[in-house]
């Protein structure tokens, strides 16, 4: 799952569709995918004979008011322009960029690779695994209605577990309010020009924060949460691949 954030309020929205202005959708997809212990990056790996990253692409074009997506990739990449072909993606709406050595890195390349200055051109972004090819497009629009409102929104689900604070020797410091931690998923969505600030403020820190929002936090601003989606997992491991596979079977 995501990172654990606290959140004062899960906020459950129904967007009106019409009233969502259009964004653009920025997809760090530049990992070799070391913990999925295969030659193959994860999000090529398929499920049902099409690429994770193809699946996620699918449904992000879906969504009218997608703009721009722009797709951050390992510099050694040879497969994606290839793939979008073959599967017949709308290539004049994806933009390609060099990932960097970090998430945070291949994220400002991506977004200083957009045009946010004239007045028709969207002033959201949104941000989302390329391995979480089952978020849905409503959950796109919500998140990007929401960031228009609050500055920023990420989905989040309650967590069914209790959560303990350990330290280095493993024991226990704390046991945590549950009901006050939520896991947290992309797509993350905020209004661009103060999350630029805090992402470059995050990149001259030289601290990796565990997620977007967390960026986004640490400069000081307000994230909001809202529903999150059970099937939006995100594909790490082969266990990961084997659930998505049953999540496949039966949606």
């Amino acid at each position: 799952m995501g990172a654990l954030f606290f959140c004062t309020k899960l906020f459950i929205m129904k967007p009106d569709e019409t009233h969502v202005m259009p964004f653009a959708v920025v997809i760090p997809a530049a990992g070799v995918g070391r913990r999925m212990d295969s030659t193959t990056p994860k999000q090529y790996l398929q499920l049902d004979g099409i690429p994770v990253i193809i699946r996620t692409l699918t449904t992000v074009l879906s969504i009218p008011q997608v703009s721009v997506v722009v797709v951050a990739l390992h510099k050694d990449d040879s497969h994606f322009k290839r793939i979008c072909v073959e599967f017949g993606l709308d290539v004049n709406r994806i933009q390609t960029v060099i990932g960097g050595a970090e998430r945070q890195n291949s994220i400002e390349n991506a977004i200083l690779s957009l045009d946010f200055e004239g007045p028709t051109n969207p002033q959201i972004v949104l941000i989302h695994d390329a391995v979480r090819p089952f978020a849905s497009a409503r959950l796109f629009l919500q998140i990007a209605l929401e960031a228009s409102k609050s500055g920023a929104a990420v989905p989040a689900l309650p967590t069914t577990d209790t959560i303990k604070e350990v330290n280095d020797a493993n024991f226990v410091v704390q046991t945590l309010n549950r009901s006050a931690l939520r896991h947290i998923q992309t797509p993350q969505g905020f209004r661009l020009a103060p999350y630029k600030i805090a992402l470059q403020s995050a990149i001259k820190s030289g601290i990796n924060y565990p997620d977007d929002a967390a960026v986004f936090e640490a400069g000081g601003f307000p994230v909001a949460c809202i529903t999150g989606e059970l099937n939006n997992i995100k594909i790490t491991n082969q266990a990961d691949l084997a659930i998505a596979e049953r999540i496949l079977s039966i949606i």
